[in-house]
């Protein structure tokens, strides 16, 4: 066993010496993970294409303040706008496409995975780096799911709640760490409204328990609020000169209040609703984490614990805690609530095993850890890959692509044939052809001299098109979309 401890140990040597050669390896995987297929996964409703659509339309208007949904302000999705200038920043580099669309979050991710990672390596060391940031990219929820590879507020979110908590626990060093954590909450509320609630309460109670704020002097505490309501108060009192108190008044009574009290939109779920979750979804990684656990515990046991260590345990406790408690007892339930503790778990993960690996003598349980690392890595990975290697757009998505080599439809009015608009047909309509969308149908269409009608392709339709002399402007599979022949160029 002895020989097989050392031969890990020299192992570990290797990575740790040559640490940024194979954690450029780690992030090449990262970057496939988050870009692959970014330019073609399907444009998803609830909530990928509202954001969208608000961040284009506030392109077009030139009001980067209020957010809105087909040209009127939004009272449903009350975020504040950050988000929305993400997504036009996207838009302004790559142009208006789903990539665009999705560039900054997944740029927000692999910052994050970059900034745990370094994190992690100032306070564990290489190994508990490398393993923190191979847990968080094949963390599959929280690559595949409304976050790193959609047009979402959340991952974004992530990164400046993860941020200002790793501030947070660097403030002991320097004060100015305390500064930074205080803005990055800002940006979070910023971003994601009444969800930075969590990191409020972990930067309250972490503040509590060191008792550092019983140290602070008047600059110190000025600084601190400076840093945390100047630019939330600087918002405010802007989107105030558009709206009044609507806005914040929908945002408490709504988004805060009824969400937190009841389960909103049919979003309900029991007390074990997210445990649920990780069974299911991160059942391997888990399995890990609660094992690192107990053995770091045992391996820790007969340590003595300095203050500055307490603290930061105590810290990281409670970035666990907060948010998993928060959203169990809010009543509205959504899978990626939990979003902002999967770089925690990674963390702690990459902890547990780097403490196991370098401490313990038990050559068999190492060699089992490792094992089961390597299994779950590659297991998680090529479920990852396997869902975005075959993403395509939709058939109507892909036909209302097909607008974008038409230039001289583009701002046109559209209808569509019997159903109603779905957000994602409302975003590709207006990513790819600058189109105003129409509640009308085809009767109102026939009414109009000009204007573009999207209809499925079936017998009645192909038959319509014939006997009202209508114009295919471009066909997919399934759908046509069609202009007055007299309007046809």
């Amino acid at each position: 066993m002895n020989e097989v401890n050392n031969i890990l140990k020299k192992i570990v040597w290797f990575l740790e010496k040559y640490y940024f050669l194979f954690f450029s390896i780690i992030l090449l995987v990262a970057i496939i993970n988050l870009f692959f297929h970014l330019n073609i996964a399907p444009i998803k409703d609830w909530d990928e294409s509202r954001h969208g659509i608000s961040a284009y339309e506030m392109l077009q208007t030139g009001n980067y303040i209020v957010n809105t949904f087909r040209y009127e302000p939004d009272y449903w999705n009350l975020k504040p706008p950050i988000s929305f200038w993400s997504i036009m920043l996207g838009y302004k580099i790559v142009g208006f496409n789903p990539l665009g669309l999705r560039l900054v979050s997944a740029i927000s991710t692999l910052v994050l995975i970059i900034v745990l990672s370094l994190f992690v390596k100032y306070k564990h060391g290489g190994l508990a780096s490398f393993v923190t940031a191979a847990v968080l990219i094949t963390s599959k929820p929280f690559i595949l799911e409304h976050s790193a590879r959609t047009g979402d507020a959340d991952s974004l979110f992530n990164l400046f709640f993860a941020s200002s908590i790793i501030c947070l626990l660097l403030m002991e060093k320097n004060i100015k760490w305390l500064y930074l954590s205080g803005f990055l909450f800002s940006l979070a509320f910023l971003t994601k409204s009444w969800h930075a609630g969590s990191i409020a309460i972990i930067v309250g109670m972490y503040l509590l328990f060191t008792k550092n704020i019983l140290k602070w002097n008047i600059k110190t505490w000025f600084m601190f609020l400076f840093s945390i309501f100047f630019p939330i108060l600087t918002w405010v009192m802007i989107r105030y000169q558009s709206d009044g108190v609507r806005f914040f008044k929908t945002m408490i009574e709504y988004d805060l209040l009824k969400r937190s009290s009841e389960p909103l939109e049919g979003h309900t779920g029991d007390i074990w609703y997210y445990v649920n979750i990780f069974q299911v979804e991160y059942f391997f990684w888990l399995l890990l984490l609660v094992g690192g656990f107990f053995s770091f515990l045992s391996l820790s046991s007969h340590n003595k614990i300095e203050r500055a260590d307490k603290k930061y345990t105590f810290g990281i406790l409670l970035w666990v805690i907060i948010p998993f408690s928060v959203f169990t007892i809010a009543e509205t339930k959504l899978r990626w609530y939990i979003l902002p503790l999967y770089p925690v778990m990674a963390l702690l993960i990459g902890i547990f095993v780097s403490k196991m690996i370098k401490t313990s003598k038990n050559g068999i349980l190492n060699i089992m850890v490792v094992f089961i690392i390597i299994f779950t890595f590659c297991k998680y990975e090529m479920e990852i890959l396997n869902n975005i290697q075959n993403m395509r757009l939709p058939d109507v998505q892909e036909v209302l692509k097909k607008l974008e080599s038409k230039e001289n439809y583009h701002g046109y009015d559209i209808y569509i044939y019997e159903k109603g608009w779905s957000q994602s047909k409302i975003l590709a309509a207006e990513l790819f052809g600058d189109l105003h969308v129409k509640n009308g149908n085809y009767k109102e269409f026939m009414t109009r001299q000009d204007g573009l009608l999207l209809l499925p392709k079936n017998k009645e339709t192909t038959e319509l098109i014939k006997t009202k002399k209508l114009t295919i402007i471009v066909e997919g599979p399934k759908d046509y979309i069609v202009a007055r022949r007299s309007d046809a160029p």
